[in-house]
């Protein structure tokens, strides 16, 4: 188990740090920002679904980030149209 944490912290610093410079393809248009949350849209190639990207800033450390992440048993009450989940080893 300890070992699925540290891969999946490391996938965290790897995915914070290298965000911001992966190459777009497509702009993201501005939608609406409500509560602190900005909202971004913009037509998937190839397909009828619009993605969307939401940015906003928590105050807190990465460990306090992580540890919500790893509560599998919380994902129900804010992750929106969750059904299942589980830690894929």
């Amino acid at each position: 188990m300890h070992y699925s944490k540290l891969i999946m912290g490391g996938f965290l610093i790897w995915l914070l740090f290298f965000a911001g410079t992966m190459p777009e393809t497509k702009k993201w248009d501005f939608w609406k920002e409500r509560d602190g949350v900005k909202v971004y849209t913009r037509l998937n190639t190839g397909s009828k679904v619009k993605e969307l990207k939401m940015e906003t800033t928590y105050k807190g450390s990465l460990s306090s980030f992580v540890a919500v992440l790893q509560d599998l048993s919380s994902y129900d009450r804010w992750v929106y149209g969750n059904k299942s989940t589980k830690m894929v080893d």
